[in-house]
């Protein structure tokens, strides 16, 4: 991926909406700070490809989501990688030292989003709701402390864009049940993309690698997203 800054308001060219081109494009996507977000990491190593989980306090712009049924306020996360040099943060005084990337909170993805649309109007405008149900990154220190959330939103809505390559095909000879395994590969929440067959993605780390007998692919050097479809005999593809 590249970086931009783009304006609050930005007319985006048509060709890179999100909505509108998956899966032949993906982005730009817009990183927001969550700041009223109280979030804990809790890291695991039991698992091959595995981060963790995380738990995410139910309070102020996120008290409604306790009126869900089939919810629960945690989620899983990537595993933890070196703060890349250039990536952007609200408060450069943090002592940020990891990233890594946390999925939706889990009963998102079967919830009704008409409902969810209904009792949460203000998901364009709150970052807060935005992580919660679209899912963002962590920013934490040496003592695995989050430091900053960052959610992911619209390029309409300015701030700093992911600007995410043209996708590539899964490379089929790699298995992905190690990334089922380590609950890395979670259900899509964002609408339009689930209407285009995409039932489940997740975070590619920075030089993250995998192996298959003697062979190792590395997706990116940079990181990106991965997803993979319910279509019969769509194979999976990735956006670096």
């Amino acid at each position: 991926y590249t970086t931009e800054v783009m304006p609050a308001g930005y007319p985006m060219p048509q060709k890179v909406v999100l909505q509108n081109l998956f899966p032949s494009s993906l982005g730009p996507l817009s990183i927001h700070p969550a700041p009223r977000l109280k979030i804990q990491v809790h890291r695991t190593h039991t698992a091959l490809y595995s981060g963790g989980s995380y738990t995410l306090a139910l309070n102020g712009p996120l008290t409604p989501f306790t009126l869900l049924e089939n919810f629960s306020n945690e989620g899983f996360v990537s595993p933890l990688v070196a703060l890349p040099q250039h990536w952007p943060r609200a408060n450069t005084k943090t002592a940020a030292s990891q990233l890594c990337w946390a999925s939706p909170m889990k009963g998102i993805a079967g919830a009704n989003f008409q409902t969810i649309s209904n009792k949460f109007l203000a998901i364009t405008v709150q970052p807060a709701l935005s992580f919660a149900i679209y899912g963002g990154f962590l920013l934490l220190d040496d003592n695995d402390t989050v430091v900053e959330a960052q959610a992911i939103r619209g390029p309409r809505l300015g701030g700093l864009c992911l600007n995410l390559q043209e996708p590539s095909a899964w490379k089929v000879s790699f298995d992905l049940k190690a990334l089922e395994n380590a609950q890395r590969l979670q259900p899509t929440t964002i609408p339009s993309i689930r209407a285009k067959g995409a039932d489940r993605f997740c975070w590619l780390g920075p030089h993250e690698t995998f192996t298959s007998g003697n062979d190792i692919f590395m997706p990116s050097s940079t990181g990106g997203f991965l997803y993979t479809f319910n279509c019969n005999g769509k194979e999976p593809i990735y956006f670096p």
